[in-house]
């Protein structure tokens, strides 16, 4: 039986110290390779849902502490990442939910435009970032987890827990949102030009 050493304290950003069960010390160094190599990425996946850094951190921080809690049961080496990020895509859509009503949404401010070429590719990704920010939330999240992380539709419906027809109904009802838009902004830049 390995060693067990005292439990550890982990801080919770405004809520106080969470205690975690003591773990063996190979254990402590494989789950630190773990958290330096997938820490950016879990991150990136919880702030593309939430659009809120401290959210973010938060959210990284709890599905840490899932995968710490579960180490013994951690998938193998090809499913981890994927495993990780759908751990922080819930713990994310989680926060979300609770933090909904207080929740400020960023707003992108749409540059002057110009003929050059550069600058109209730069402005069609502040257009798409800007009508991404424009759909609710909900749509957002399954856009991203659709083609950001490239879940698969039952996966999305897993992580949102909500039935398969729901996501593939949001989805559809998203990209017709986005496809009329950016046909209407196309349609500007065309005005423009002339």
């Amino acid at each position: 039986m390995p060693r067990r050493y005292p439990a550890v304290l982990l801080p919770l950003r405004g809520k106080g110290w969470c205690s975690v069960l003591s773990y063996p010390s190979q254990d402590e160094r494989e789950f630190r390779i773990i958290y330096e190599s997938f820490y950016s990425q879990a991150f990136y996946t919880a702030w593309a849902i939430l659009k809120d850094y401290n959210l973010a951190e938060d959210a990284t921080q709890e599905a840490f502490i899932e995968v710490f809690t579960h180490f013994d049961k951690l998938p193998g080496e090809d499913n981890l990442l994927r495993w990780l990020k759908t751990v922080t895509a819930r713990k994310a859509i989680d926060l979300w939910r609770k933090h909904r009503k207080s929740q400020v949404r960023e707003q992108a401010a749409v540059g002057p435009s110009s003929q050059d070429a550069g600058f109209l590719a730069a402005e069609n990704k502040v257009l798409v970032y800007y009508l991404l920010q424009q759909l609710p939330a909900t749509y957002r999240q399954i856009i991203y987890l659709r083609f950001y992380c490239d879940f698969s539709v039952r996966e999305t419906a897993e992580i949102m827990q909500v039935k398969e027809g729901t996501v593939k109904s949001r989805l559809h009802r998203a990209l017709s949102y986005l496809k009329g838009k950016c046909e209407m902004a196309r349609e500007v830049q065309e005005l423009r030009r002339c």
